[in-house]
């Protein structure tokens, strides 16, 4: 994935983080992020935020423990 991110990036936080954090830093880019949402409920219920999910073909599944979160399985 190092390959991946552009040189002057890299250069970036080569400047912003300590050299023995840099490998560190540099190889988190090559994980598979999980992504959450939460629906701002003052807005929109969860259901809609749902909805319009479905409508768009994004796959999701419900947070057990946080009723207006969900996870975002094909993104």
């Amino acid at each position: 994935m190092i390959n991946a991110l552009p040189p002057i990036f890299i250069e970036r936080l080569k400047k912003l983080i300590p050299k023995k954090d840099l490998g560190s830093c540099l190889d988190s880019f090559s994980f598979e992020k999980i992504i959450s949402i939460r629906a701002n409920t003052l807005r929109n219920s969860v259901q809609d935020v749902c909805s319009c999910l479905d409508e768009k073909g994004i796959k999701y599944s419900k947070v057990e423990w946080f009723k207006d979160a969900l996870i975002l399985n094909n993104v």
